[in-house]
This record gives C-alpha cells, structure tokens and sequence, in this order.
C-alpha cells in the first residue's frame, strides 16, 4: 500500500504571510534607494567628465552592453529639429531635374493595322528620352577643351561619319527593258522627219538633267553652314530623341528607307537631310520639283541628294510622255534595288491652307511596284511632319486670291534668303513617326475580290476563301494614274497615301502660334483681353494634352501667349492699351490677311473635326437657335435619332474628303462617329430624350443592335421591339454646353460657307458648260463681293483653295461633269432629274449651318 506525499501541496497561509513581509520590506526601502540613485547618476557626469579630459569630444565610450541599444533614444529638443530643418532647406534644391520634366505625349506611333511594325524598333526607353535641340551642339560634345569651346561647331560638323558610298546607277537605267520599250514605243508612234531627237538619246538628257549627285564634302559642309547660320532666324529645330534611334535602327537593317514628311516650306527639302547628318545617316534621295531648277541652287540641290522631276509629268494634255515616265520609274527603282533611301513630299507641293493637301500617288507607286516584283526584300516608310512657328516662306495671300503664282527666280530666290535672314521666325519641331514595314501593310490590305455568285447549299458548304494576293503590275509608264495598272494596286496606293498622311497629321505637334491664331478664329473674332486669352491658352493648352497631341513650347501660358502675338506680328493682331479699357488683342479679319491667320489656325481643326461635324448634324436636324440670344429660345428642343444624325455626319465628311482625311483607312468611318457621338453625350454636350431607355445600351451598341435585327428578323414586324430607336438632342439649358457647341461648329463654319457659295453658283449659274477657270473666279468674285459688303459670315470662306476643293467634291458627288476640250478644262451640270434636287439638299444643309 502506498503512502501519501504530503509535503507536495504548500501550506497556502505561509505562503500569503511571506508576500506580505516582502512587501513591507520594499516600501521601508525606497528611501535608500532614492539615495542610491542619486549617487550612480553623480558618479556617471565625473566619470564622462574625467573621459572627455583624456579622450576628447570626438572619442565615445564603447557601449559593452547590448541591451543599452535597445533603449529608446531621447526624444530630440525643438531646437535641435529646427536647425535641421533650416539646414536642410539652405542644401537641398526646391526644383530638381526631375520636377522639370516635362511629360510629353509620343506621338507618331504605328497603327493598330499594323501589329509586328507598332511593336517593333521601339523599347521600353524610346518614349523617355525626350526633346533635343539639334542646333544646340555643345550639349553633344563630350570634352570640354580649348576647340570645342571656341569651334564648337567646327569640331562638331568634322567629327560627323559622312563618308558613304553613293552608286551610279545610270548605265542600268539606260539598259533596262522599261526604257527600251519606252523608247521603241516614241519611235513607234512618231513620225520619220530628221527634226525628231532619236528616244535613247532623249531618254540620257532626261536622266543627265534629273539625277543626283551627292557629295560627302557638299553635305559636311552644308552641315556646318546651317549649324552656324539656321540659328540666325531660328531659335531651335527640335527633334524627339526617342523618333531618330528608331529611324537608326531601321537603317542599321540594310533595307531601302523612304522618308515622306508634308511639305511646308522651302527649307523642307535639306531640313531632313541635315538632321540625318547629324546623326551620322546616310543622306536620301530627294525629288525636288523642276522649278527649283536655278543657277547655283540647282548644283547644290543635286549635290545635296535631289533629283529633279516635272510638277507635270506628261508635257502635252492627254498624250502621256512614255520615255520620261519609264525613265523615272527606273531611275527610282534602280536606287531602291541597291538599299538606297529617298525622301518625297507625297501632297506634291506646299501647302497653302496650313492643313495637309491630299496625298499624290505617283512616287508612292513606283514604291509599291518595286515591293510587288521584288525589286526589294522590304522597305521601311517613315512618315514625317514638320511644323514651324512662323512661316519662312512668307504667305500665301496672293495665291488665295486667286492670282497666278509668282515662278521662281535666282534674284527672287536671294531676296526671300535674304528676307529670312533678317527676321526672326521662332522655332521648328520635325516628327519623325515610327518606320513601318511596306512589306507587312501590303499584306495586311490585300483586297478581297468578290467570290461569284453560288447557290445557297453550295456556299454553306464551303469553306471561306482566303483573300487573293495583290496583282503585279508592270508596264512600261506605271506611275500612279496610268491606264495599266490595275485597279486593285489603284486602291492600295491610294489607302497607304491616305495612311500616310493621316499619320502626319495627327503626329504635328502644336505650336504656340496655332494654338492663338485657332482661338481668336474659333472664340474671339470680335477680339477680347490679354487677361480672357491666356485663359482660354491655358485651357486649349490642357486639352491638347488630354487629346494626346503634343505642344512644342514650354513655360507659363501668359509667357507663351504673350511671346506667340509677338511672332505674329502687328499684320495680323492689333493690339490696343488704354487706361479706360485693359489690354485687348483683336484679329485682322479683312482680305488678303485673314487667310494668313488661318494658315496658322488650321493645324488643330484636325483634332476637333469629328466633334465639329457632329455638332453641324445635330444642329441640322434638331433646328436649334444655336446663334439666337437665350432669351430668344424656345423652351422645347427638338431631337433627332441616332441614325440620321450619323448619317448626316458621314455625308459632310464625305463632302469635305477634299479638305481633310477625317480616318484612317484601315477604320470605319460610321463606327468612329458613333463613338465620338458617345464621348460627346458623356461630356453632356448632348442627351438622350428619353433617359430610362437610354440607360442600357450606348449608342455604339444601339446602332450594331439595330443592324442585327435587321439581318435577324428582317421578315418579322418589330412593333415595339426590344430594339429601340434612341433619339438625341442638344443640352440648352447649361450654358458651358452651349458655347461649347458654338465652339465646334466655328471650327468647320468657314469651310462649309465656301461649299455653299459653290453649290448657289452650281444653282444658278452654271447653265450651261464653262471653262473650270472662269467658273472657279466667278465664284471667288461673289465671295468677295460678299465679305466686301459684310454679308459673309467668315472672311475666310473666300479661300481660292476651298472653292477649288468644293468644286472637286460635287464632282465626286456626281452634280457636275468635268472634261477637257483640247486643252481647256470645261464643267458642266450633269443632265439628270435627280441632280437638283440633289443640290439643293446640299443647299438646305449648308444654309441651316450659316449664322
């Protein structure tokens, strides 16, 4: 049997007793302890004291035990953080390198057409690295010594790689089977006199007086004269730093390079070369017009990488000149087979409106011809637009006043350098857009031909064909416009022209002068203060931005607003100061110089053009007193369906296909139009009429509904159906919707007043045929005669090129007829029922937009 432990459990009272002393005993302790206290922290001050007499202040205790360093440190004094503070403001700068950045937009990116060129040659860096003044160059010297101090310049134009190998490739021109044929074909068709030059020797003077001949010591020192002497009338030529390693990078492949910028000015013509020097690029061919073919400057033109060609290619009207053209094509392809680059200007001559002109297809076809008989592996297109803050080659005034141009001459030519010279004309900003294979966008828009016609079971069985490849076309005179080439490389060569111009326009960065010439246009015609203006640059300066186009200035918006009416110059703002009113900039409105300013404000209609012709359409079918007071406006606001309102909109953009390229090829013109449609209802510049309805499918989905029922039920009645029309009008009641309507419909006013002018003399004064000539100045004197007797509302609808522009765009629309006889071009009305009332719908249109 086993004994109990009990001396396991304690005796609970014992142990309550020995608390209770021990508690006692430390309150009778506190005292002494207190004491104690006061001694070690004595004791510690002399012992630190005697440390610093033998060690010094910069000598510390090595601390033994670790856990002192687990202590909370001593909370520091106020004075102690107000010297840091103090300290740390007087060191560390305010504004830094990268409070300076200024975050910019890339522009000039590939197409979403094109997936494997949007993607390629750009890294994750190209965007970054931002904007560099190529006239600046001591930022690009690395040392600092005694010569690139003193020549900069010098030192900097000798250290460029020029040395490159240009081929002559005239031999080959001559002996091939496109030239001989040319000219077997000439002798063919002339007659035998002995009067007659024999076509090969026709053929060798055309390609003695049309070919380059690049020099490497022409182009060095070409280089050196514009750095020292561009800087005279120019303050910057700006290029994107992140655009030219691309352009390096295609041309590291060893693949041809076509260079197209829009073309603006003169200076044009060696201001993309001269970049390319800078970087160390092989210079390209450049075809220049004959017009420029003058003593001296034709030398340095040639020797610089130009090769002249006619502005008309065919001397005589309806007889095409084979030997020239065979003789061209050659010339272009032979240069193209051995990896050279050429650089064109794809609208064919500058621009007088400040927008870009439609795009010529020659140049481009001899290209594509050169793609599709594999003359080339590929070739990368590099679209560039160039932009400068005040125009160097004067303006255009005499030109839109329908006068004949002034021909260049050599004195002319000096006078104009001179001119230059002695002004100045701010700066320059030149995009190049991202370089995309030609190769893979003829891939890409292969037309599909129709398949032909197969019964109902058959076409169910079989599978989709895929789209056939693009014709070859090779003919003896095929450029662009010739009767052989098929049609289906017609419309290739038109959609990439398109394309290309498109790409440009959208990438032109904005200057500080377009952007005040665009607003005292579009918002104060009647002028109005220094103070409202820099507020309405700031906004459009904010908005650019927002619409992802990019501004080429810098600084505060009263700053640039001040320097832009400065650049302008009094011929076109007048500014007034007093003491009863404050500083007022008003716009010259009167003929020639509103045309000037135009030129100017032209550049931005692009990024407002679809919202400005939805606007017109709303404002055609929903009758809105756009123009009256509020006072005078009626309660009720009448609304139209989505439908009509789009289909108005696509009818003005294909009435103003002359004037702008309102999309893409590659897009959908109804789709986009209904999506800038949905962006305006979400800015509430629109609503719907009825709200619940309109809450569940916006109008992209609307319309796409609406279409497939159509195909779905197309046999069934839909009274009723799930598939509701939606009708929208115009938000009157808020007063920042309604200027900003106005706004946008005095984007596109001036434009749509021209094509009004030309459709009332269609009307009523083209009775019978007329010289196109004649008919076009009889226009531009009723436009005149109208802005003489203030009757107009814009001045600027008197623009010869609008007229011009209107006249092509009833011709397309099938009103009128133009033909040659002889030599003379007439225009008639077409014999047909229908085209009255055709043109006076066109009229109804145009007169329900006019103030």
């Amino acid at each position: 049997m086993l004994k109990t432990n009990t001396s396991v459990t304690p005796d609970l009272d014992l142990v309550y007793k020995k608390w209770e002393q021990r508690g006692q005993s430390s309150a009778n302790q506190s005292k002494p302890r207190e004491v104690t206290g006061q001694l070690t922290s004595r004791i510690l001050c002399e012992g630190r004291q005697r440390w610093r007499d033998k060690f010094g202040d910069s000598v510390r205790p090595v601390r033994h035990r670790k856990v002192r360093d687990r202590r909370r440190a001593a909370p520091a004094s106020t004075d102690s953080i107000a010297s840091r503070l103090i300290a740390q403001f007087k060191t560390t700068p305010i504004v830094t390198a990268d409070t300076l950045r200024v975050v910019r937009p890339f522009m000039g990116q590939c197409c979403a057409c094109l997936p494997d060129s949007k993607i390629d040659l750009i890294s994750s860096t190209t965007s970054s690295q931002g904007i560099r003044d190529i006239l600046n160059v001591k930022t690009e010297l690395r040392s600092g010594g005694f010569l690139e101090t003193s020549f900069d310049q010098l030192v900097y134009s000798l250290r460029r790689k020029t040395i490159h190998k240009y081929p002559d490739v005239s031999l080959a021109v001559l002996t091939c089977n496109r030239v001989k044929e040319a000219v077997q074909q000439q002798s063919e068709e002339g007659d035998n006199s002995r009067d007659v030059t024999p076509g090969d020797v026709v053929a060798k003077d055309l390609l003695c007086g049309m070919q380059a001949k690049i020099s490497n010591r022409l182009l060095r020192l070409a280089g050196w004269f514009l750095l020292k002497f561009l800087s005279y009338f120019l303050q910057s030529v700006q290029i994107h730093k992140g655009q030219l390693e691309m352009v390096e990078k295609s041309v590291k492949r060893g693949i041809p390079v076509i260079y197209i910028p829009l073309h603006r000015s003169h200076l044009d013509y060696i201001l993309v070369t001269f970049i390319l020097w800078n970087y160390s690029i092989k210079a390209p061919y450049i075809a220049a017009g004959d017009n420029l073919r003058m003593p001296i400057f034709s030398s340095l033109i040639t020797g610089l990488g130009g090769f002249f060609i006619r502005r008309k290619l065919d001397k005589k009207i309806g007889r095409k000149d084979t030997v020239y053209r065979a003789v061209l094509h050659s010339y272009m392809q032979e240069l193209l087979k051995r990896g050279e680059a050429l650089e064109f200007f794809i609208e064919g001559g500058r621009s007088r409106t400040g927008k870009a002109c439609q795009p010529k297809g020659g140049l481009v076809s001899v290209v594509v011809d050169a793609q599709m008989n594999d003359v080339m592996e590929d070739a990368y297109i590099v679209p560039i637009s160039i932009n400068y803050e005040k125009i160097l080659d004067g303006n255009y005034n005499r030109e839109q006043m329908g006068l004949p141009k002034v021909k260049e001459t050599f004195i002319g030519a000096m006078k104009a350098i001179w001119r230059v010279f002695c002004s100045d004309f701010g700066s320059v900003r030149v995009e190049f857009c991202q370089p995309f294979s030609l190769k893979e966008y003829l891939v890409k828009i292969q037309p599909a031909q129709p398949s032909p016609p197969t019964s109902d079971i058959s076409s169910q069985d079989s599978p989709p064909e895929s789209p056939p490849p693009i014709h070859k076309a090779g003919s003896v005179s095929s450029l662009f416009g010739t009767d052989i080439m098929v049609e289906d490389q017609r419309h290739v060569i038109k959609q990439l022209s398109e394309h290309i111009v498109h790409t440009c326009v959208h990438a032109t960065p904005v200057m500080c002068t377009n952007m005040v010439a665009f607003l005292l246009l579009t918002k104060h015609r009647e002028g109005t203060s220094m103070k409202q203006l820099i507020q309405d640059f700031d906004w459009l300066r904010q908005d650019m931005k927002s619409r992802n186009r990019d501004v080429a200035f810098v600084g505060s918006s009263s700053e640039v607003t001040h320097y832009a009416c400065a650049l302008l110059g009094s011929s076109l703002i007048q500014r007034s100061s007093s003491k009863e009113c404050e500083n007022r900039v008003v716009p010259i409105l009167s003929l020639p110089t509103v045309f000037e300013l135009s030129y100017y404000s032209n550049t931005l209609v692009s990024a407002y053009l679809l919202e400005s012709v939805l606007v017109c359409s709303v404002i055609y079918h929903c009758d809105i007193g756009l123009f009256v007071p509020s006072q005078s406006r009626t309660a009720d606001v009448m609304s139209a369906s989505t439908d009509d309102i789009i289909d108005t909109a696509s009818e003005i953009c294909k009435l103003l296909r002359y004037e702008f390229i309102c999309i893409p090829p590659c897009d959908k013109l109804e789709e986009t139009l209904l999506e800038t449609l949905h962006h305006l209802i979400s800015r509430e510049l629109f609503t719907y009429r009825d709200q619940q309805t309109s809450s569940n499918l916006d109008p992209v989905n609307a319309r796409m509904s609406k279409q497939f029922s159509e195909l779905s039920w197309e046999d069934e009645e839909m009274d009723g159906g799930i598939f509701q029309e939606q009708f929208i009008k115009a938000n009157m009641e808020r007063r920042d919707c309604v200027e900003n309507m106005v706004f946008l419909h005095h984007v596109l006013a001036p434009f749509l007043e021209s094509y009004l002018l030309t459709a009332r003399q269609i009307n009523t004064n083209l009775i019978t045929e007329l010289p196109e000539n004649d008919f076009l100045h009889c226009v531009l004197a009723s436009a005149k005669t109208r802005v003489e007797q203030g009757i107009a509302g814009y001045a600027e609808s008197a623009a010869f090129e609008s007229i011009k522009n209107a006249l092509k765009a009833y011709q397309d629309v099938k009103i009128i007829d133009c033909y040659y006889a002889g030599n003379i071009r007439m225009v008639e009305i077409r014999d047909h029922f229908e085209v009255r009332d055709k043109i006076n719908n066109y009229i109804g249109l145009l007169e329900s937009l006019q103030e």
